[in-house]
């Protein structure tokens, strides 16, 4: 039996979304997620980014750090991490095998558990297993319901930036996405907030004062970018200098968001401020900004919202480049037509194609929508035949972006790297 598949073929909720069925699930093996420590992170932009700062740092502060992220891009194994080291395949599938009766008997009692609860779940469990000092825990979508939001009492609630995302599962407004995020605060849990806009703060501010959870936050003005190129960022945060390799100067916000979280633990892990200068240099994030090759200039980005599009439009100003190429594809919930809008008209050619997910855009809608902007468009349902095409119509001095979902980059980057490594035998 394919054990991964069948996870993976689980899918998204029978009715509602509810914690019910994974706390039972959790329940039947004992509550892993209560008995380690986690940093819980939420948001629209910037969770892995503030992910990778906080990881590197207790990584190196000698502490044994799980991470649970989502989704993956190369390998299904990747979203679990222990140091920097996947779960081994072999044991994702004994994992598996442990919990796929406990499931198939929740199954006969109504409790319908998602594929993502079952992956938080494990991740949970393996982590308590091996001993983990602590644990970095990306939520997947929301976070009022989402299959992470299960742990009584983490170390952190983390809330990146906030933007309308999920719209037809969150709400419309800033105000109830916020509401949304907002449900991973506890009781008397600290509370570390990107700067948001009025509506999004007040209502984050709203839950912690009822939860009795102190909120620490700064503001955009504590941060002053010295420099900002294809090589990362340069910056201050309160009046201390910091670096990074992470490209796009909104990096200097997540970085700063991190480092309040790290100050504010220091006492608790060895934690100086040399290793936290280190941890935001060194931390890496793929398929975030991630330049692949200079010749031509070939950059990943899972963007897939109007806020994520807008900064990566404003980082490929670090880029000196003659040509756009553009490739693309978007998940049929996302806001595609305004993302369409910003996007295609900065672009000199367009090649569309299909995500391997259910939600994926039909190619000929969005073949259609694309083309009101811009005729030059070529449209190939195979992702490898797609990523050739980029390739064959850029130039030299032209930069190929690829973009619209972290979905797609797990594609992408495999072509990219098979592209790159054919490259470099020649």
């Amino acid at each position: 039996m394919d054990y991964i598949k069948w996870m993976l073929d689980r899918g998204d909720p029978q009715g509602g979304y509810s914690l019910t069925s994974v706390k039972k699930l959790l329940e039947i093996l004992n509550n892993p997620q209560d008995k380690i420590k986690i940093i819980h992170v939420a948001g629209t932009n910037g969770k892995g980014s503030v992910v990778n700062y906080l990881s590197q740092a207790f990584i190196k502060s000698s502490a044994k750090c799980g991470t649970f992220t989502s989704p993956y891009i190369d390998n299904i194994c990747e979203s679990i991490e222990i140091n920097g080291n996947y779960i081994p395949e072999d044991e994702f599938i004994d994992y598996l095998k442990r919990i796929y009766p406990l499931v198939k008997d929740l199954d006969e009692k109504n409790f319908y558990t998602t594929s993502f609860e079952i992956f938080s779940a494990l991740a949970y469990l393996y982590f308590y297993d091996k001993k983990v000092d602590l644990a970095v825990i990306e939520v997947g979508m929301g976070g009022r319901t989402d299959g992470t939001n299960t742990m009584k009492a983490p170390l952190a609630s983390v809330i990146t930036s906030l933007s309308l995302d999920h719209v037809a599962i969150l709400g419309n407004t800033i105000e109830e996405i916020a509401y949304q995020k907002g449900g991973i605060i506890k009781d008397g849990v600290d509370v570390f907030l990107y700067p948001q806009v009025q509506g999004a703060y007040e209502v984050i501010k709203d839950i912690a004062e009822e939860k009795q959870a102190k909120l620490y936050t700064f503001s955009l003005e504590d941060v002053k970018i010295l420099k900002s190129d294809e090589h990362g960022n340069v910056f201050t945060f309160k009046g201390e200098e910091y670096k990074t390799s992470l490209i796009g100067p909104h990096q200097a916000y997540n970085a700063s968001l991190a480092i309040t979280v790290l100050k504010n633990l220091k006492d608790k892990f060895n934690l100086t401020d040399s290793i936290i200068k280190e941890a935001i240099r060194d931390a890496k994030n793929i398929a975030r900004l991630e330049l692949m090759s200079h010749d031509p200039v070939l950059l990943l980005d899972g963007s897939h919202n109007m806020d994520g599009i807008k900064v990566l439009l404003s980082s490929l100003k670090n880029f000196n480049y003659n040509r756009l190429i553009l490739g693309f594809s978007m998940l049929k919930d996302k806001d595609i037509k305004h993302v369409l809008e910003k996007l295609i008209p900065l672009t000199d050619q367009v090649v569309l194609t299909e995500i391997n997910n259910p939600r994926k855009s039909d190619l000929k809608d969005l073949k259609n929508a694309v083309e009101k902007y811009k005729k030059d468009t070529y449209a190939i349902t195979n992702i490898e035949e797609a990523f050739k095409k980029t390739i064959e119509l850029a130039n030299k001095d032209d930069l190929i972006l690829w973009c619209g979902s972290l979905y797609l980059m797990a594609d992408i980057r495999k072509c990219a790297l098979k592209y790159l490594k054919n490259k470099n035998a020649q």
